[in-house]
Order: structure tokens, then C-alpha cells, then sequence
């Protein structure tokens, strides 16, 4: 089949030479129709005997899959009329219709595979990004062809770009147009949506261009795909690019060639690359069956068929009656706050807290008696700067009308954006989240024993004994407990938190939907929404979810009773009456939450600025007309760190004053918002990278064969040896280089294993290098047993990783395949004789000589005892220094 180069408003790809006349009727012989009803998404497609598409829709679903397939197939028979089809399903809803129905399935990369095979034999990849999920096929005229889909993460999908599209303010349609203006990436985490967010969240802190962030996104995106599917597979082309995203975003398909290293000439963009799957179902079809269905019967069958089975376990209703639900409210309603109105306040000193969180941002004003006086929340929408100037002119509006004057004696900022808000407004406190809650809590409850809160992103709990501080746990990698997750699923299904969180609470039936990461929990979703349960079910069950992910995940609490008696839960997801019941349920215990939890953390800190403000001497007199004098950044400038190998690039945002705040450092070595210089500590990493290139420094120069020593895992430690033993023999020796990021990119595609560590992730990178370079061997030994580090040691095995992972190399890279052949014999450092032994095996295919060969051995071992004696020399200094200076020493 031959193939064109079409341009196209959108894009200029490479199209396969093919003619669809949608207008074309229906033949008398029965048509296929494939139906993919996707996570996201339900596409129809109706082709006829000839495979021509005679009819096409796609539309997103909001969870009413059956609902929206009726509405198409409804379509379809006003158009075609009432005509003859054999219908078939996939798609990870179409499986529960197909089972009640008991009408044909296919796995949509099954279907894909048979479409490509049909109508592109030539090509070598396809790509497909849906909505909740991954494929990439792997074709090969010899074999089956090679099936992936994403497991556990659903960082490089369609619904990671609808996340950070929402977060950076954006509508999806105009997220393409705003990336292709960018002129900088920025390095975001793709892996979990809760890093991205953080990522792009200090991007936002720090203003960076949404066109920058735009394509920072479609990068990550395409990173994530390669990274979690390729997994040591050869890339080639030609692919094939299908799936809503790629059909519609120019500079995702753009970032995913660049990240597979292959030009734009061999990607395919087929027409029907929206419905691909459904494509593929119908051209599955055998063309000789003869049962099918008139249209209207196939609408019949899917409206009597199609019935509600509901899950086995339910948790019981969070209310059993409205009345329940009034008695539980108006005992809710005792936890009120001391308020007044600013016009009652006394003339005098006020104090400001500002809780600048990750996606909002809270402002609470009070005065000398602690009563609230004024608060302020709002959706940062990609900018807290504009939203705390916000809350400020709200402020300062409200009192001008006051006939007394009222000053800002004392102000303090917390949370997520606590560094950003200090330095901008130039404010002299800043206050620990976990510390500005505790102290918020204490309003309510002197006694507190412990309290829980639960924000957009993360959770903070806090174990209180005393009237001291004895634990702080938060989230760190897992966001499946915050007010996001059901954030989320909501607007997923259409309903805003508000009416998502009235439709829980009065559910007959509420989901058990587990304890799991949000990924999982939407297989959950759409299990439950599949077996036709209703909205509020699902909504009551995700509540529980959301208590049960925070107690499992974060606390782990096996003991109620080790939550003390007396419990203060905050944050704005327990604003939600559905998530504070289903805490009270599970734990079978009654809490006390504030009328003003979502502001708790600003409570806080405005309690906090009054003490210190009246202990300290602060800087803080002004009134808010003033603060917002202030706080317009004067410049940006963008520079790299280079106080180490991560080459982090730091924005620095700087305001009147000589303020500054510093952003995208992964340390505060070098850049620092803490107001204070550090003294740095002796390095001995350094100090031990010094010793290793002066070893390769003290070697001379050979004429004979190179042999290459990637830098990784125990290699690495063992250089000394290795590197003194070849050279002995008359061999030059060439290093990898150290890692960079640039380095770890280049070979991403090649890592089999997501959840390998990240040091046996960096192997494939120095072993890249190494092919590179132009080496004539490379020697990866597997090493079993390690040099013992102490004479009672039990054992010294090395871990199995570290020993088998030459083994992985061969797979994932065949550098034999390239032309360099990779040594990795089996050797033991935990004898001389053995490793003497060993190293002889191997060196006598090179017809080493005898003398030269123990010559060269006595001298690596003689290298290899004096780099580790010199290494505990300088700890023990570093050791007695410490001991000197009477300073503490922390050991990693």
C-alpha cells in the first residue's frame, strides 16, 4: 500500500493512502459494528463487507456508558435506517455489557493489532494513549506480535493532561496551541500525577509561562509511555499514533517522536485514529457468521439485558434517615469559632495568617481577643501571588469604611507556598503547617490528643501528648487520601464536591471500593459504574475510600484507642458531611470539627503571629494597602546549579528589598530561602571521586585493546581493582562517564522494570556510554560475594540485583548485537584464591602470560586495600573533628 504526506491545520504526518466516503449506504449484507466503550470515552464504528466505514461517532460518556451507546446507536438508525449488523465490544467497559449480553468481545489491543496487520503489514510499532490507559504493540513478521499495556500508573495517559491542563488553568482545547509557543521544558515528574502537580505547582509559585508548563506536560507525558511500556524493546519505525490524545494534541505526538528518537516522517496518524479500537473490532468479524441483530433489536437487547448486579460488599449507609442527618448536623454545628465583624473590632492591633496551600490558598484576620475578624479562601488557579493580592484588596476595602484605624502588628504565613508569601510580602514569620494546625486545634480543644488534616494533596496527622508534640506523619507519594481523589472522581462524573459529597450521604447501597491508589480505585469505578450502581453508591463509597486510603496508607492505625480521646479532624475535605461520617463510622468515634476547618491552617498562623508579635520585635506595622506595595516581583532570573551533578535549574524571583525566592533547587546547598547562609560539611563523595580519577590519572597510556568499566553498582566501588589489573596487563581502560541527566534520558527506553532501583536503572545509561565511545570490550563481572567489610561478618552476598543485572544488560541492550562484546564472568571477592582463580578463567582466552597476569593481580589487589584504607582514614578524621568541636554527626 503506498502512502502520502497530507498537511493538515493541526499537523503535517504521514497518512497511509486510504479513501473513506462516510456519505457512502450501507450494502444489503449485514455491516460490523465495532463498539469501544473506553474509560473516558465511547466510540462506534459501522463498516460495511467491503471494510469501508460507512458511519463513525465519538463521544465522552461521564460515566453513563450504556446511556451514551444508546444515544449513538439511536444516530445510527436515523442515518443507515434499521439495517443488519453483527455487533462486537471492547474497551474496559464494553466487557460487563458484553457478558450481560452475551454479544462478542475483543481486547482492544487484540483489535488494534488486527487493523494494522490488515491495512499497515509494514508497520513496526503502535502507540495508542486513551484516557485511563496505555498500549504500545510491537510487530514483527516472525512473531506475535507484542502486546503492552500500563499496570499500576496512569501518569502517561489522557487524564494526566485533563489534571495538569486544570491545574495550570488552560481549557484542554486551547493546551496544544499555548504548548507550541513554548521555547523551554521544564523537568516534571510523570511518573504520579501528586509529583506533577507539585512540580508544576512550583513552576506556578514562581511564573513560569502556562506555555512552558503546556509543553513541560506533553513531554513528561510522552517520557512516561516510553519509559513504562518500551522496557528494552528496539524502536523502530514506522508507529503508528492512535488514541484521543495523540489525535488531537500536535506537540504531545512531537514530544513522544523526540522521546523515541525517530523522525516525523515515520509516524502514521491514521484517520481513524479516534476510533482505532473500535476499527479494529469491527474488521475482526468474520465475514462468513450469520447470527446478527437489526438495530433495533441490538437497542432492545442492551435496554432489557442490561441489568444493576451490584457489588458484593457494601458499607452500611452514612445516614439511615434525613432525620438522622439534621441531629448529626446540628451537633456538628457546636464547634464554632469566636467571630465578629470588622466593624466591631477595637481600634488597635490586628493579625494576619496566610495559608498558602497547593491548590488554595486561605487569609484569616483576628484580633487581641482571637476572634476572627475576617478570612478569605479561594482556588489558587495557577497564581497564590494574585490570590493573596486578592484577599488583601478584599481586606483593605472592608476597612475603609471603619472609623478606627486598624494595623497589622503581626503577620505569618504556612503551608505549601509559605517561602514564596514571605519573601513577596515581605513577611517576618513563617510558621510549619503541622505546628500552625496544632495550635489552631487548641482553640477548640486545649486537651487535643490528636489531630487529623486532610487538604487538596496531602494529610497531616499529628499525635499530641502532654500539650506537646509527639509524632507527625503526612503523605509523601500517595495523594489517594486527600480531597483531590474525590475531587476528582467528581468532576470525572460531572457533580461539583458540594453536590457530590449531598449525594453520598444520603446512598442506600455505598460502594466498598477499597483502600487503593487513585489508578486502581478507577478500575474500581468503572466496575462498579459497569454493573449499573447508582451515582450516589459510588459517591458514598469513594468517601469511605478516602478515610480508609488516609488511616491504611498514612497512619496505618491498628488501635483506635491510640488516637487519645479527643480528636480535631480539619482541612477543607471534611467540609464534605460525607467524608467526616465515614471517619466517624469507620473509627466508630465522634470528633470535633471546627465550622471553619478548610481555614484552620491561617487560624493558626494568625494565632501564632499575635503570640510572637507580642514576645518578639518584629517589622510588621502596616495595613494591608501597604503589604500590597510590595509584593510585585522586580525580576526573574533563570540559572543552573552546579553545586553538583543534578545541574538543577533554579528560577529565582526577586522583589523590592533585596528579597529573593528561589525555586527548582532540589538542596538549599547553594540556594537557600531561609534567610541564612550554611556552612557546607566536609564531602566525602567528592573526596572519594578524587581518589578514583586519580587512580585513572596514575595509569599509563596503553596502545593494545580498550576495555570499558561502566561506573555502576558494585563496579563502581571496585574500580580500584579493575582498573589496576587491566592496566597491568597492558589494556587501556575507559570509564563511563558520571551519570547526568542527559545521560539517564538517552537510555530510558531501555529499562525493563518499573520498579527496579533507581542505581540499576542508571547501568543502562553507562553502558550506553560505554558503546558510544568506541570501547573494544566491556567488562560487567557478576559478582556474587563482596570484599567482607568486618571479620565476624555473617555473609557478604551481594544483593541479587546487583549480581544478575549483567544478565538484564544483555537483554535489554545486546551491546554483542552492536558490536562490542560484553564480559561478564562469575567472580567472588570474598577470597583471594577464588577471585584469583576467577580473573584467570577469564583472561585465558587472551593468552596472558603467567608473570604478567599474578603481577598485575598482586597490584589491583594492593589498589583495591589501599582506596579502601584511605577511605576509612578520612571518615575517621571527619569522625574526630566532630568528636573535637563537640558538633553532632549524622551518618547515612
Amino acid at each position: 500500500m503506498g502512502a502520502r504526506t497530507v498537511t493538515h491545520p493541526e499537523t503535517a504526518m504521514y497518512l497511509p493512502d486510504q479513501t473513506i466516503d462516510l456519505s457512502s449506504p450501507p450494502t444489503a449484507r449485514a455491516c460490523h459494528l465495532g463498539m469501544d466503550l473506553g474509560s473516558t470515552t465511547s466510540k462506534i464504528v459501522l463498516v460495511d463487507p467491503f471494510n469501508k466505514i460507512v458511519f463513525q461517532r465519538y463521544h465522552r460518556h461521564q460515566a453513563e456508558v450504556l446511556s451514551t451507546l444508546l444515544t449513538m446507536l439511536a444516530e445510527l438508525q436515523r442515518t443507515c435506517g434499521n439495517i443488519p449488523v453483527h455487533p462486537i465490544f471492547t474497551g474496559s467497559a464494553g466487557m460487563g455489557l458484553a457478558e450481560q449480553t452475551g454479544i462478542r468481545f475483543i481486547q482492544e489491543v487484540v483489535a488494534q493489532s488486527q487493523a494494522v496487520k490488515m491495512f499497515h503489514p509494514y508497520c513496526r510499532m503502535l502507540i495508542d494513549i486513551g484516557g485511563e490507559d496505555c498500549k504500545m504493540i510491537f510487530f514483527d513478521q516472525r512473531t506475535r506480535p507484542d502486546m503492552r499495556m500500563n499496570g499500576n500508573c496512569a501518569g502517561g495517559t489522557g487524564s494526566f493532561i485533563d489534571q495538569m491542563s486544570s491545574l495550570i488553568d488552560v481549557p484542554l482545547s486551547s493546551l496544544d496551541e499555548y504548548a507550541q509557543k513554548s521555547g523551554l521544558e521544564h523537568e516534571i515528574a510523570s511518573r504520579c500525577g501528586v509529583f506533577a502537580k507539585t512540580d508544576i505547582q512550583n513552576l506556578i509559585n514562581t511564573g513560569a509561562e502556562k506555555s512552558d508548563i503546556a509543553r513541560s506536560v506533553f513531554k513528561a507525558v510522552a517520557c512516561q509511555v516510553v519509559t513504562s511500556l518500551a522496557r528494552g524493546r528496539k524502536i523502530e519505525g514506522p508507529v503508528m499514533l492512535t488514541g484521543g490524545p495523540l489525535h488531537f494534541f500536535k506537540s504531545l505526538r512531537t514530544a513522544l517522536l523526540d522521546v523515541l528518537n525517530l523522525p516525523v516522517d515515520s509516524a502514521i496518524l491514521p484517520t481513524e485514529s479516534l476510533i482505532y479500537p473500535a476499527y479494529g473490532a469491527a474488521l475482526s468479524i468474520d465475514q462468513n457468521i450469520d447470527e446478527g441483530f437489526n438495530v433495533d433489536q441490538l437497542i432492545e437487547t442492551l435496554q432489557k439485558r442490561v441489568r444493576k448486579t451490584e457489588l458484593s460488599d457494601c458499607h452500611p449507609p452514612l445516614f439511615s434517615s434525613k432525620f438522622e442527618y439534621t441531629t448529626w448536623s446540628e451537633k456538628r454545628g457546636r464547634h464554632q469559632v469566636k467571630s465578629a465583624p470588622l466593624s466591631e473590632a477595637s481600634a488597635g492591633d490586628i493579625y494576619l495568617g496566610i495559608d498558602a496551600g497547593s491548590t488554595t490558598t486561605k487569609m484569616v484576620v483576628i484580633d487581641d481577643h482571637c476572634r476572627v475578624l475576617f478570612k478569605n479562601y479561594s482556588s489558587n488557579r495557577g497564581d497564590p501571588l494574585a490570590k493573596v493580592r486578592d484577599g488583601l484588596r478584599q481586606l483593605d476595602k472592608a476597612m475603609q469604611p471603619l472609623a478606627k484605624r486598624l494595623t497589622i502588628c503581626g503577620a505569618a504565613a504556612t503551608g505549601y507556598g509559605e517561602d514564596l508569601i514571605k519573601a513577596a510580602f515581605a513577611l517576618d514569620i513563617g510558621i510549619v503547617e503541622t505546628l500552625a494546625h496544632y495550635r489552631a486545634a487548641q482553640e477548640f480543644e486545649p486537651d487535643v490528643s490528636f489531630i487529623l488534616d486532610i487538604g487538596g494533596q496531602d494529610m497531616k496527622a499529628v499525635h499530641i501528648a502532654g500539650r506537646a508534640v509527639q509524632d507527625i506523619e503526612v503523605n509523601e507519594s500517595c495523594s489517594s487520601g486527600c480531597g483531590s481523589f474525590i475531587e476528582t472522581f467528581g468532576d470525572a462524573l460531572g457533580f461539583s464536591p458540594e453536590e457530590f459529597g449531598a449525594l453520598a450521604c444520603f446512598a442506600k447501597h455505598p460502594v466498598d471500593l477499597g483502600s487503593r491508589c487513585t489508578v486502581f480505585m478507577n478500575s474500581c469505578v468503572k466496575q462498579a459504574l459497569r454493573q449499573a450502581n447508582d451515582v450516589a453508591d459510588v459517591a458514598a463509597g469513594l468517601s469511605y475510600s478516602v478515610i480508609q486510603n488516609c488511616l491504611h496508607k498514612v497512619l496505618r492505625v491498628g488501635d483506635v484507642s491510640s488516637l487519645g480521646p479527643k480528636i480535631v479532624v480539619q482541612g477543607g475535605t471534611f467540609k464534605n458531611p460525607a467524608v467526616l461520617r465515614a471517619f466517624e463510622k469507620l473509627l466508630n468515634v465522634d470528633v470535633i470539627c471546627p465550622d471553619i476547618a478548610e481555614y484552620m491552617g491561617a487560624f493558626g498562623a494568625a494565632l501564632l503571629a499575635r503570640e510572637k508579635a507580642t514576645k518578639l520585635l518584629t517589622n510588621m506595622a502596616t495595613e494591608p494597602a501597604k503589604l500590597l506595595s510590595v509584593c510585585q516581583p522586580t525580576r526573574t532570573t533563570d540559572s543552573t546549579c552546579k553545586g553538583c551533578n543534578n545541574n538543577c535549574c533554579v528560577r529565582s524571583v526577586h522583589f523590592s528589598g533585596n528579597r529573593t525566592y528561589c525555586t527548582g533547587n532540589r538542596c538549599e546547598k547553594i540556594f537557600t530561602n531561609s534567610g541564612h547562609s550554611r556552612k557546607p560539611g566536609r564531602n566525602l563523595v567528592a573526596e572519594k571521586l578524587s581518589l578514583l580519577d586519580q587512580l585513572a590519572q596514575d595509569r599509563p597510556e596503553a596502545t593494545t585493546m580498550c576495555i570499558g568499566l561502566p561506573m555502576v553498582l558494585n563496579t563502581w566501588e571496585n574500580y580500584p581493582f579493575w582498573s589496576t589489573l587491566f592496566s597491568g596487563l597492558g589494556w587501556r581502560v575507559a570509564c563511563s562517564r558520571i551519570s547526568t541527566t542527559s545521560l539517564i534520558k538517552e537510555s530510558a527506553a531501555t529499562v525493563m522494570s518499573d520498579n527496579i532501583c533507581y542505581p540499576a536503572k542508571l547501568a543502562h545509561a553507562h553502558i550506553l556510554d560505554l558503546l558510544k565511545r568506541g570501547v573494544d570490550r566491556i567488562f560487567y563481572p557478576r559478582v556474587t560475594y563482596e570484599h567482607p567489610n568486618f571479620e565476624d561478618a555473617a555473609n557478604n552476598y551481594n544483593c541479587p540485583i546487583v549480581t544478575g543485572y549483567p544478565d538484564v544488560i544483555d537483554s535489554a541492550i545486546n551491546p554483542v548485537a552492536c558490536g562490542v562484546p560484553m564480559d561478564s564472568p562469575l567472580i567472588n571477592f570474598n577470597d583471594n584464591q577464588q577471585l584469583r582463580s576467577g580473573c584467570k578463567t577469564f583472561l585465558a582466552r587472551f593468552a596472558i602470560e603467567t608473570t604478567v597476569f599474578n603481577r598485575a593481580f598482586d597490584q589491583a589487589l594492593q589498589a583495591q586495600q589501599f582506596f579502601k584504607q584511605a577511605l576509612l582514614s578520612k571518615g575517621k578524621e571527619v569522625i574526630d573533628a566532630a568528636r573535637a568541636a563537640h558538633q553532632p554527626l549524622i551518618v547515612l
